[in-house]
């Protein structure tokens, strides 16, 4: 019995002090999550290439303060950014209001921006 406490109490305590995932995108190569840090104010990117779970180690991790909120009312979305030198990651919630026909299960949107230039879009599906 006090084996099953102790087992429930770790249980706990590791989920307690997980960081928690704001955002899950999965492109056609990657699953990506975005995670919010202990410290509130920092954010971190882990992705896997596909078919690798996320129990595994990330391909690539990157920490970032850059939360931005852009548009209003049903145009409101959120963007992360995340940089390794002169690469950048931009992962927004925004599928409504777009240009582009997005598909249906969309969720959001990768972006890879090399040197300031577009380079990757990706859908974030489901």
């Amino acid at each position: 019995m006090s084996k099953l406490i102790l087992l429930m109490c770790l249980m706990f305590s590791t989920s307690l002090f997980a960081e928690p995932v704001v955002f899950s995108c999965n492109t056609e190569k990657h699953t990506i999550n975005i995670y919010k840090n202990a410290d509130q104010k920092t954010f971190t990117y882990k992705s896997w290439n596909k078919p690798k779970p996320i129990t595994d180690k990330p391909d690539m991790e990157l920490k970032s303060s850059i939360n931005e909120v852009s548009g209003s009312g049903e145009c409101r979305f959120e963007e992360y950014r995340f940089k390794t030198g002169k690469t950048e990651f931009v992962i927004d919630n925004n599928f409504k209001c777009t240009e582009e026909n997005p598909p249906k299960n969309a969720i959001g949107s990768l972006w890879v921006f090399i040197n300031d230039d577009m380079k990757s879009h990706y859908w974030c599906v489901k």
